[in-house]
């Protein structure tokens, strides 16, 4: 166990992708499967599909985030270190809502099944974490030294990616201390909403965590690039969002609409001006070097 291999990291970021699709799409009837019944009430579809939109988005930037470190190793490892992170709060999600047959809300074969392949990914990315040594590459090629948060901020991706991990872990409190059913969910289906939409809308919050983590690598260990690419998944992350509340629009507040239109267009305008600045900065840095070289 040396080096971390990208296939490590992309075993774990095309399950997610898999999982959060199909989530998000409850395609195949993943929303009944997962909670062995024959139907799903609308409440369980919304908020199943919002986990969704989260695993896709994490799926892509770890994916994306690998390739871009391709031959970064200890970029890669702390990239691992992180993902298992991911692995560990699902996996304890899992164990914590138990099965039918102890009186928990997901089919016995189901939760049996989920338990393992979380298990087994975090295993794969132990091999990357816990490998021994730095492969023959090195005694600085395994360590990455965090930088300064502060070291770079201005209008640029890095300060928007600061500001977005902090509303992660606003959102986490709002989501489970602060916002109530009936904020965002219309009178008719809060008083209706069922075990399972209660269990899925704090597991919410988890997933959520997973995108903190996500931001909180690129503004310590990121490089420009990196906080480049994760702002425009922002941004595209919240249109993703603002279009997924209007699809199920029928089942929320009107007030909680408005909310995520106006938050929306901030969080992506804000984005968009990040990375306009940023890349024309860069445009220009180039441009200057180009006419030193001549």
């Amino acid at each position: 166990m040396g080096r971390p291999s990208n296939a490590q990291l992309q075993i774990f970021a095309l399950v997610r992708f898999v999982y959060g699709l199909a989530s998000l799409l409850n395609l195949y009837s993943t929303c009944s499967v997962l909670t062995g019944t024959g139907t799903c009430q609308p409440t369980e579809i919304y908020l199943l599909s919002c986990i969704g939109l989260v695993l896709v988005f994490v799926a892509v930037a770890f994916s994306v985030l690998t390739t871009i470190a391709y031959d970064d190793w200890a970029k890669k490892r702390r990239l691992a270190f992180v993902a298992m992170h991911c692995v560990s709060a699902q996996l304890a999600g899992a164990v914590l809502v138990g099965s039918t047959v102890m009186g928990g809300i997901m089919p016995k074969g189901v939760h049996i099944a989920e338990i393992a392949v979380q298990l087994a990914l975090f295993l794969i990315l132990a091999t990357a974490v816990w490998g021994g040594g730095d492969g023959g590459g090195g005694a600085e090629s395994s360590v990455l030294i965090a930088g300064r948060v502060r070291g770079g901020i201005g209008i640029n991706p890095k300060t928007f990616n600061v500001l977005f991990a902090l509303l992660m872990v606003a959102s986490i409190f709002i989501n489970s201390d602060v916002m109530t059913y009936d904020m965002v969910l219309g009178q008719a289906v809060a008083d209706s909403i069922t075990d399972t939409a209660k269990f899925w809308w704090s597991a919410y919050g988890v997933y959520v965590f997973e995108l903190f983590l996500l931001y909180g690598f690129g503004v310590t260990y990121g490089t420009h690039d990196d906080n480049d690419f994760l702002t425009g998944l922002a941004v595209v992350f919240t249109a993703g969002e603002l279009l997924q509340t209007y699809w199920f629009e029928p089942l929320l507040t009107e007030q909680y609409v408005k909310n995520v239109l106006i938050s929306s267009c901030v969080i992506i305008g804000i984005g968009i001006l990040a990375m306009a600045v940023y890349r024309n900065k860069r445009h220009r840095d180039y441009e200057s070097l180009v006419g030193l070289v001549r």
